[in-house]
């Protein structure tokens, strides 16, 4: 912001971003006009822990590829992956295919 030029701005953040969010405007209040959270989190309680440990260690001996996979299965019901698995199957390879260093994403 600061590099921009840019005083005071609205904050969207989503997922890791969500949480990246809510230290920026604790830490800097004034900086932000507004913040919006999607599909953050609060804290690292027990089930935050269990999932993305366990997230982590697909990633860590599996792979990209499974990582991913999985990813598909934990963010969609069963009907809709029935209904339009070319289509996440598709997104699982353009997601492979741009997928950053294993170690980013631990």
């Amino acid at each position: 912001m600061d590099a921009l030029g840019l005083e005071k701005v609205h904050l969207v953040g989503h997922a890791a971003g969500a949480a990246v969010a809510q230290i920026l405007a604790i830490e800097h209040p004034e900086r932000f006009a507004s913040v919006v959270l999607a599909a953050g989190w609060t804290k690292p309680d027990a089930y935050f822990r269990r999932f993305f440990g366990l997230r982590k260690e697909l990633l860590s001996r599996l792979g990209p590829s499974a990582y991913i996979q999985a990813n598909t299965l934990f963010l969609y019901p069963a009907y809709y992956i029935a209904a339009n698995n070319e289509m996440l199957r598709q997104l699982e390879a353009q997601w492979l295919a741009n997928f950053p260093a294993p170690e980013t994403i631990a």
